[in-house]
């Protein structure tokens, strides 16, 4: 989980798993940031451990690659990472759908990096002369991807 302040506005990448909600309130309570100050969740993609808590988040704007989404609601057989619970909750929040280069906020912006999962997302974030990329797990060597030269793509764009 990361939390930035970009265009007036709170966003968070990702929201961890279940396991972790007290965790996640606590240390956004300890920046004085209560759930509902959160704009913006950005999901770099659907597996339980990056999306459980998203529903604690209900005044925000939630985004998230159209393949993930698609995936969600027609899961892979076999494929319990996201699955049922991942389109049920999203369901029932303001989910929208973004892709490579769509604005969030400004100086905020999406990055598609398949390969960890077909639908991934990093964020860039703009500030002056300086650029910072949230890649998630495409930046880490020893995740499984999917499918198997999405990760050399989504690095070498990174």
């Amino acid at each position: 989980m990361s939390l930035l302040n970009a265009g007036g506005e709170n966003i968070l990448i990702d929201t961890g798993p279940a396991s972790r909600r007290g965790l996640r309130v606590g240390a956004l309570t300890a920046r004085g940031i209560e759930r509902g100050d959160i704009d913006v969740v950005i999901l770099s993609h659907l597996h339980w451990d990056h999306c459980q808590n998203t529903d604690l988040f209900t005044n925000a704007r939630i985004l998230v690659h159209p393949t993930e989404l698609d995936c969600a609601h027609n899961p892979a057989r076999g494929n319990t990472s996201a699955a049922w619970y991942a389109a049920e909750m999203l369901a029932k929040m303001k989910t929208e759908p973004v892709s490579d280069g769509d604005l969030v906020t400004e100086g905020v912006s999406v990055i598609a990096t398949p390969g960890h999962t077909k639908g991934h997302l990093a964020v860039l974030l703009e500030t002056g002369d300086e650029k910072t990329l949230v890649a998630d797990q495409n930046a880490i060597p020893y995740v499984l991807p999917e499918p198997v030269e999405g990760p050399r793509r989504a690095k070498l764009r990174v």
